[in-house]
C-alpha cells in the first residue's frame, strides 16, 4: 500500500510542475489590427458594385469610386486584363478579384489591389 501513495505523490508533483511551467509562460496578447479586414471588405463591396453595373466598364467612374473609397492610397485596377495604376505601388497590398458573366455570357474579370 505504501507504493501506491508514492505513485500518487509523484504524479501530483509532476502535474504541479507542469502547471507551474505553463503559468510561467508569458501571455501573448496581440493587438487586433482591423484595418486589413476593413480594406478587404471595402474592396469586395466595390467589386460587387462594379460587377452589378455591368458592361461596358466606365473607367472614369471606376477610378473615381476607387479614389473616393481609398483616398491617398496607391492602387492597381485591372479590367479584363487592362491595368490602370493609380498612385504609387509601394509596400504590401491587399487584393481582391471578381469574375462575372454579362448578359451575353461573356466572362469578365475585375481585380483591385490597394497598397499600404
Amino acid at each position: 500500500m505504501r507504493s501506491n501513495g508514492l505513485y500518487f505523490t509523484a504524479d501530483a508533483l509532476l502535474s504541479l510542475l507542469l502547471l507551474s511551467a505553463l503559468l510561467a509562460l508569458p501571455a501573448q496578447q496581440q493587438e487586433a489590427d482591423w484595418s486589413q479586414l476593413l480594406a478587404l471588405q471595402k474592396e469586395n463591396d466595390l467589386l460587387k458594385i462594379w460587377a452589378a453595373e455591368g458592361m461596358p466598364f466606365n473607367e472614369v467612374e471606376i477610378i473615381s469610386d476607387a479614389q473616393f473609397v481609398f483616398p491617398g492610397s496607391g492602387m492597381k485596377i485591372t479590367l479584363d486584363g487592362k491595368e490602370i495604376p493609380l498612385g504609387a505601388e509601394t509596400g504590401s497590398a491587399i487584393a481582391s478579384e471578381i469574375i462575372f458573366f454579362d448578359s451575353g455570357m461573356q466572362k469578365h474579370t475585375i481585380q483591385l489591389a490597394v497598397y499600404r
